[in-house]
């Protein structure tokens, strides 16, 4: 009788018997050991490979009796750099740990176990059947703790016919699960069962579907201990659809609508007049009907078909059977950066729309070239998405050297982040989707892909109603990246002044959030060199604090700005949890003091977002537009008589930060309030001056402080001299 459905079913009989299939993997025995690693031998030919990477970073690798099924990857880049071309087009060999400082380690055995310990890492291997204890310290003189274990039963399962396997580990309830890049949902995976992959699963359901776009098999765990100037709407860039490629009514990439865009040229030069970017919507795949199939099949430069390597594979995409290009093919890759050169750049589009780049193949033993090396689409269908992006990098770096590129990417695997700002897909319009993209941020931010957003009002389904349309706004404003994009069942499209009742909200939001420019340019660089997240699920500054794990509709900007946004129909106030901490919090809007670890009414009539800045904060704020040179504004979240510090990087905009990273301006301030008066202490380091030809003050209510200079009179503004490196003192 199956344990399952407790009956002999046929269903649940057939799974019994592939389950018998798996192997536990036993008889570990040191095999050797190098600069970095240490190799085990298992039975039936399998073996293992633990790399000491840093002193906080070990990996397991496993490998079958035959070798790694795809020895290469393009995830792991060490090497914090944009070097002309960080991933070579066939990868990297995954045992490769160049780039990887490594750690003194040692080697004990016993006829139990082998045990590999660091300054910092234990791991107790036991032989037979293998299972791995991890321990880790919280200070060199600590004990070790256990904060990852296999379970002590077949840990590990290998089936010997297929490429299935399993891993067990010891659970904790109290465990929370977090990552896995745009997974639906709440934000703490625990208890969900994810299927890795991506798809185009259009007008998802934010809270079930799934797969959705992107393949991130990475997670965190944590366990307790524990119409623009009419409206006076600001835009930086305007995303083409792939409309303007239109041959007849199918959408050829790389192709123009010479009806539609009878000058493309002449088009772009007016919005490069208006300072609006364009960003051109490209797709991997080509129609069979696309004009220049033929040209790329005389190379081979598709996904091969498995059963007839002489053809393309042939799949259903957006318009009609085409084949996906394969970017595994250096031929094909270059092809590519040629066309998003010829057809975009030479035109006047700098920006590229990298979409619909799931590579949806079915047939999981289509060929790919992989530089001539060959393998399947299985093993490499979150790598075609990945250079896909170096490809148009490649083509946008080499027009403009010493300029970032700009590309964005709806699919992606890890690494992807090297090249792309992204979002959460075509999201559907309603109150759900609200809180649950809300969510999938936080996996976002803790699987490495800080700089993202979602669709602003929804994309697919019904026109959002003004309520709706106006909080996610109000929320979207404190992303990295906001887009109005929609789909709408009636044929509408989602505009600023969609309604025009809410204009004046809606221009308070966007120019508000034109006033955070300064602290998305500094909370993008210090993601970039220090890998930290942009918004913060309140689980990663406050894990010692239990209501942190529930808190899962609010996040913080950066450390130091909660948001809580609004995320139900009808509702002018919502409880919002503070973190305990010392400071305590202010109100944004208001500037109201609040003691942190308890739970606050806050007030949010339309147009207002709930958020507070945490105590002992200088929160800079920059002119609306943020095109406009000044001055910069420096709110102090102070009580009378305390102090702060800010450290702040000065961003143009445009250059490229070569390494090691140092900032060409690292602007410092030191704030006193005392009395409505603001005392303070500026410097700069680096290469260059500020932008900001002055300094304007304001109290945590956003009421402006004066400024005591050096002859004790007051002022209500601190110009800044142009030379570099310089003091100011008030």
């Amino acid at each position: 009788m199956c344990r399952r459905c407790r009956s002999g079913c046929r269903a649940c009989s057939a799974s019994s018997s592939k389950a018998s299939s798996m192997h536990p993997l036993t008889g570990a025995r040191l095999a050797g050991t190098g600069t970095s690693h240490v190799d085990l031998a298992l039975e039936a030919g399998y073996g293992a490979r633990l790399y000491l990477l840093d002193a906080h970073l070990a990996r397991l690798l496993i490998t079958r009796p035959g070798g790694l099924v795809m020895p290469r990857t393009w995830s792991i880049s060490p090497e914090i750099a944009w070097a002309g071309d960080p991933d070579p087009i066939d990868g990297r060999d995954r045992l490769d740990v160049s780039g990887f400082p490594g750690v003194p380690f040692s080697v004990d055995e016993d006829e139990a176990a082998i045990t590999v310990e660091t300054a910092w890492l234990r791991v107790r291997i036991r032989r037979s059947p293998l299972m791995l204890d991890w321990q880790v310290r919280s200070a060199p003189d600590a004990p070790f703790e256990s904060v990852l274990k296999d379970r002590p039963s077949h840990a590990y399962a290998f089936d010997r016919r297929s490429n299935r396997f399993r891993h067990y580990l010891v659970r904790d309830e109290r465990e929370r699960f977090y990552g896995f890049g745009d997974k639906s949902g709440d934000a703490d995976k625990h208890g969900r069962r994810l299927a890795m992959g991506a798809t185009d699963p259009l007008g998802y359901d934010g809270g079930r579907s799934d797969p959705l776009y992107k393949h991130i098999p990475w997670s965190v765990t944590v366990r307790p201990d524990d119409l623009l100037a009419r409206h006076g709407i600001p835009c930086g860039s305007f995303q083409m659809s792939s409309g303007y490629t239109l041959v007849g009514d199918r959408r050829c990439v790389f192709t123009w609508n010479r009806d539609r865009f009878p000058d493309p040229q002449a088009v772009t030069a007016r919005f490069r007049d208006a300072k609006v970017e364009l960003v051109a919507n490209i797709k991997p795949a080509l129609l069979l009907e696309h004009p220049r199939f033929a040209e790329v099949e005389a190379f081979g430069g598709f996904v091969r078909d498995s059963e007839d390597p002489s053809k393309p594979h042939v799949t259903q995409f957006w318009g009609g059977p085409a084949a996906y290009l394969d970017f595994t093919n250096p031929q094909t890759s270059a092809w590519w950066s040629r066309q998003v050169k010829e057809q975009l750049i030479d035109y006047g589009i700098n920006s590229t729309w990298n979409d619909n780049n799931e590579f949806e193949i079915w047939d999981e033993a289509a060929l790919c070239d992989l530089a001539g090396h060959k393998a399947t689409i299985a093993t490499l269908r979150p790598v075609q998405t990945n250079l896909m992006m170096r490809a148009s990098a490649i083509a946008q770096t080499a027009a403009a050297p010493g300029t970032r590129p700009y590309l964005i990417s709806r699919s992606g695997g890890p690494g992807m982040q090297r090249y792309v700002q992204t979002w959460s897909g075509d999201n559907r319009t309603n109150w759900e989707t609200l809180r649950w993209n809300l969510r999938m941020g936080h996996g976002f931010s803790l699987s490495g892909l800080a700089n993202f957003g979602h669709d602003i009002g929804g994309f697919a389904g019904p026109k959002p109603e003004p309520e709706l349309f106006l909080r996610w706004i109000e929320q979207g404003i404190f992303w990295p990246r906001f887009t109005i994009h929609s789909w709408n069942d009636d044929g509408s499209a989602n505009e600023p002044w969609m309604y025009p009742e809410l204009l004046p909200q809606i221009r308070a939001c966007l120019a508000f959030r034109e006033r955070l420019t300064p602290l998305f340019y500094d909370l993008l660089w210090r993601m970039h060199r220090d890998h930290e997240p942009i918004l913060r699920p309140l689980t990663l500054d406050f894990p010692d604090q239990a209501e942190s794990y529930s808190a899962e509709d609010a996040f913080l900007l950066g450390e130091r700005l909660l948001v809580a946004p609004v995320l139900d129909r009808g509702v002018t106030q919502r409880e919002v949890w503070l973190p305990a901490c010392a400071e305590g919090w202010f109100d944004l809007w208001t500037g109201a003091p609040h003691s942190g670890g308890r739970t606050v009414t806050a007030e949010a009539p339309l147009g207002r977002c709930p958020a507070f800045l945490r105590g002992g904060s200088i929160l800079p704020l920059g002119p609306a537009p943020s095109t406009e040179s000044g001055p910069l504004t420096l709110r102090l979240a102070l009580a009378d008589g305390e102090s702060a510090r800010l450290d702040l990087y000065d961003d143009d905009g445009a250059s490229v930060l070569e390494p090691p990273l140092t900032p060409p301006c690292l602007f410092s301030v030191v704030a006193e309030k005392r009395g409505g008066v603001a005392t303070v202490a500026v410097w700069f380091a680096g290469t260059r001056a500020p932008r900001w030809p002055e300094l304007r003050f304001e109290d945590a209510a956003g009421q402006p402080l004066k400024v005591r200079l050096h002859d004790g009179g007051l002022s209500e503004r601190l110009s800044l001299p142009a030379g570099a490196g310089s003091p100011v003192t008030s």
